[in-house]
């Protein structure tokens, strides 16, 4: 079975792959939550070869609306360009909910 996310958990950590080298990058997973409010988070590349990004969460504010929640990478390049990664969708249960 594979484990729930839950609305205010933070011992969570988020992890794409952008299949393209990332050297000198900077990296962002940006979100939509299930109220379409968007954002983004400041990743951690952890693999500039293969683009593997990563960000922890801190706060337990950061997973504050239950549903489905869409992410993606978007990535600024040393010469200003701009790459985006495919999107994936995950839900945020509500504790206590199935």
């Amino acid at each position: 079975m594979a484990a729930k996310i839950y609305k205010n958990q933070n011992k969570l950590r988020i992890q794409l792959t952008g299949n393209v080298a990332m050297s000198g990058a900077t990296a962002y997973i940006a979100y939509r939550k299930p109220d379409n409010t968007t954002g983004e988070w400041t990743g951690i590349i952890s693999d500039a070869v293969n683009g593997i990004v990563y960000y922890d969460l801190v706060s337990v504010n950061e997973l504050d609306v239950a549903g489905v929640w869409t992410i993606w990478l978007r990535v600024v390049f040393s010469d200003a360009r701009v790459g985006y990664g495919q999107p994936y969708q995950f839900t945020v249960y509500d504790a206590g909910r199935s």
